[in-house]
């Protein structure tokens, strides 16, 4: 009689470390956490966090520079032809990492090309303000949640499942589903300013949290996706430490440039809709364009000679300070409404917004404070 075969035993997928399930829900939830306690308690601290290079933003970018490193192990993995999707996503990625901190301009201080500052309202190197008129950043991330994180994962579970198994399509898994519908109401209602600061950071982390099930999970793929959230950390670092070592040649120039500005205020570049309003705070090149100042205000720079400060005639011309950031002007109306004051001022050294409205004492931030202006001629009482 014959022995009897034993049944072969199918090889067992690897259990996702719980961990991994922990951090999907976790951290979207962490996320809108902070972001109802702010709310509720200090909501002047939900812009705060949310500024140019601040923790919100830093986060942001941490969190898609890992889900690009995710995607790339995943690519790797699959191939060249089976994981184009996986590449397309760290591109994705990527690109989205790299637009967060504007390619780096305020973290190494350049002066962006031409085409940025006419184009870009915010004068930074980044191409998703460029299209404020057409699709802003608001809806652009209404499309990534709606399409990617809802609309791919129905998809696959109705009428497309097959083709996306073919072509290797990668979509969110249909659990996180709720925080990409919460995300959403959170970006439609946009209860506080900068509210999408936070709904970016939570996107980052929902891509990073879809990227880390499919990757082999060893000791090496911890260390590389924790890369980017070191290399975020030294970034921030260098820039903060910029306020005590910073260029002092440029430092003179900031000062020398903001005086000149407000003596050019002072002697009637500002214009009346300026000084009709309780307070304003513009970028001097915006307060240009909507008719607050005079554009022969730049002329003001003719009688500052800055050595040793980049000479590309863009940064005067459109109004940026020795480290490539907009000069600011902030106009205040005084109690008795008769009078107001202008200040003139940029970022300083560490290129950060540290002084919201107005307030630089305490800060790096360098500017000039004009004399009391009458409202009726815009000149010197």
């Amino acid at each position: 009689m014959a022995k009897s075969k034993k049944p072969s035993r199918m090889p067992v997928p690897p259990r996702t470390p719980r961990w991994v399930t922990w951090f999907q829900h976790g951290a979207p939830a962490a996320v809108f956490l902070l972001f109802g306690i702010l709310w509720a308690t200090a909501p002047k601290l939900v812009p705060h966090l949310a500024q140019e290079d601040s923790w919100i933003e830093w986060l942001t970018v941490a969190a898609f520079g890992s889900a690009c490193v995710g995607f790339v192990l995943v690519g790797l993995k699959r191939g060249l032809r089976d994981g184009w999707f996986a590449w397309g996503l760290a591109l994705f990625c990527f690109l989205v990492a790299g637009e967060e901190v504007s390619w780096g301009q305020r973290l190494v201080g350049f002066v962006p090309p031409q085409v940025f500052l006419e184009k870009n309202y915010q004068e930074e190197a980044n191409f998703h303000n460029l299209f404020n008129q057409q699709m802003g950043p608001k809806w652009m991330l209404v499309v990534l949640l709606a399409g990617w994180g809802l609309l791919l994962p129905v998809l696959r579970r109705t009428v497309a499942g097959s083709l996306f198994e073919r072509w290797r399509v990668i979509d969110p898994p249909i659990v996180l589903a709720p925080w990409f519908i919460l995300g959403l109401v959170l970006n439609d209602q946009y209860p506080l300013e900068m509210t999408g600061e936070y709904v970016e950071l939570i996107a980052g982390l929902l891509f990073l949290a879809t990227a880390i099930p499919m990757i082999d999970l060893g000791r090496r793929a911890y260390l590389v996706l924790v890369a980017p959230l070191v290399a975020v950390a030294v970034a921030a670092s260098y820039q903060n430490l910029q306020d005590i070592f910073g260029s002092e040649q440029k430092r003179a120039c900031a000062e020398a440039e903001a005086r000149a500005l407000t003596a050019a205020i002072e002697g009637g570049a500002g214009l009346r809709p300026l000084f009709e309003h309780r307070a304003v705070d513009y970028r001097v090149h915006t307060a240009i364009q909507r008719g607050y100042l005079k554009a022969e205000i730049v002329e003001a720079f003719d009688s500052v000679a800055c050595e040793g400060v980049s000479n590309d005639p863009n940064r005067r011309l459109f109004v940026l300070d020795p480290w490539g950031q907009p000069y600011w002007i902030f106009y205040e109306r005084s109690a008795d409404r008769d009078s107001g004051t202008a200040l003139i001022y940029g970022f300083g050294p560490n290129r950060r917004y540290d002084s919201p409205h107005g307030k630089i004492e305490g800060t790096d931030d360098i500017g000039t404070r004009s004399r009391p202006l009458s409202l009726d001629t815009g000149l010197p009482e």
